[in-house]
């Protein structure tokens, strides 16, 4: 496979976003990088440039190996193997940060012998020379696409091992029983004290429980990285527009006071409460001849049902008819959120008396509570704990995937064990059970999985 033949090759890359800006990063790593730099740089204070001490900054000028000429003033940092992000050895070089002079600094580098590297080559490197263990390396590209305060904690305390360590410890617990079980399959003879109903089943049981709580943790972490789909429905004019106005803080849908207005589904995203949230306004439901806005209606349905969140909005100051009880029928179905708004102006009925499980009072046009409706979509998408101080340890669906694999195999191997069948059907689910943790942690990954996590990132990283 080529990212990995060619893992000995000295790389270099742009490691600062493309455009204008004050500094451009040049990243360099491999046996090659400061042979490649010193080709291609003339220190200010110094003939050559030989750095003696890793981690220092030298000024001076990026030069084209090929005609001498000077591309840019540069400041060089010189990292030292193993104590760099790849673990080989690393140089940076900050130029001024146009795409002409970044373009030619990369160009002279890779004259000198660097090659410019693959999508997501330094932290392969980093993941292959043992630098950080594969939930780590993901957890680099999660905190680059973070996209609220929550998702980059959660991406953070993942690089630092959150994840890892708990994973470790059960790995650690599984690969205890599997040699407690593998031994008394070689040495049946021999008095080994192995217990293969009870206590075995309780020591897997404990470790599937562990595994069971990180399962629980994906249900919310995807939502904090990935974000949630919520719909905004209702019949004609009860406020649908406005109300996606307010929550984007926007206008970004028409608002009028004739009856199907909105045609089309209209969207926006927003962070609520850490919680990437993209908002639909849909065309108001009703019994229609108009046959674009009876599109516009089906497409409403549609969104719907795809929605993780439905908001169902009612028209405070009017009384509920028979398209509103449609709302809150489909707000009932799927465990929503009744907004029942224009709470300034007079009311024509009381929440309480829909019956609905969770009701917040709003006004779009004044802003009243729409902070409760902020949480409560909050609250409907990611559960109780989406308020949680502590991030959710797995935000990963791959992970969450391979969790349940290691779940499902803890669950055979405890039954196995409780009916004292024997010990070698036993040891094959403990081995899938640590397989499928493997695969989060990059032990037992495949090329092709590393290939397409690693081809996900961005250049220079």
């Amino acid at each position: 496979m080529p990212w990995l033949a060619n893992d000995t090759d000295t790389i270099a890359a742009i490691a600062t976003p493309r455009g204008v800006g004050g500094i451009g990063v040049i990243r360099v790593s491999g046996s090659g990088a400061l042979a490649c730099v010193q080709a291609a740089f003339r220190p200010s204070r110094r003939a050559t440039y030989a750095p003696t001490r890793s981690h220092a900054i030298t000024h001076g000028h990026l030069l084209a190996p090929s005609t001498g000429a000077v591309i840019d003033e540069a400041l060089v940092s010189y990292y030292r193997e193993p104590r760099t992000y790849t673990g080989e050895q690393m140089l940076e070089v900050a130029v001024h940060g146009g795409p002409v002079v970044l373009d030619e600094a990369l160009a002279a580098v890779c004259e000198a012998g660097a090659r410019i590297a693959n999508p997501g080559e330094f932290t392969q490197r980093a993941f292959l020379n043992g630098r950080m263990d594969l939930a780590q390396a993901e957890a680099v590209a999660d905190i680059i696409h973070a996209k609220t305060r929550h998702a980059r904690r959660a991406a953070t305390a993942q690089l630092d091992g959150a994840l890892s360590r708990r994973l470790g410890s059960l790995r650690e617990t599984l690969l205890d029983l599997l040699v407690e079980v593998e031994a008394h399959i070689d040495f049946p003879e021999d008095d080994l004290g192995f217990e293969p109903s009870e206590a075995v089943a309780a020591a897997i049981g404990a470790v599937a429980t562990g595994v069971s709580e990180l399962v629980a943790e994906g249900a919310r972490g995807r939502y904090v990285r990935d974000g949630i789909d919520v719909a905004i429905v209702g019949k004609p004019n009860v406020g649908k527009s406005s109300l996606l106005n307010a929550l984007l803080k926007d206008d970004r849908a028409i608002v009028a006071a004739t009856p199907g207005t909105t045609r089309d589904v209209v969207e926006g995203h927003v962070d609520m409460c850490g919680v990437p949230v993209r908002l639909a306004d849909t065309a108001g439901m009703r019994d229609t001849d108009d046959e674009i806005e009876r599109e516009g209606v089906a497409r409403s349905r549609r969104r719907a049902e795809s929605a993780d969140v439905i908001v169902g909005v009612l028209d405070m100051s009017r009384p509920v008819e028979g398209e509103d009880r449609e709302i809150l029928a489909l707000v009932a179905g799927r465990s929503g959120i009744l907004a029942a708004n224009k709470a300034d102006l007079a009311p024509a009925w009381r929440p309480e008396e829909t019956m609905a499980g969770s009701v917040v009072v709003v006004s779009a046009t004044r802003g009243d509570g729409l902070p409760d409706l902020v949480a409560a979509i909050a609250a409907a998408a990611a559960g109780p704990d989406s308020q949680s101080a502590e991030p959710p340890a797995v935000t990963n669906a791959r992970h969450v995937e391979a969790l349940r694999h290691a779940e499902e195999s803890l669950g055979h191997a405890q039954r196995t064990a409780s009916e004292a069948l024997p010990p070698e059907l036993i040891a094959v689910d403990l081995r899938g059970a640590l397989n499928a943790l493997g695969l989060i942690l990059g032990d037992t990954a495949s090329e092709d999985v590393l290939e397409r996590i690693f081809s996900q990132f961005c250049i220079g990283k």
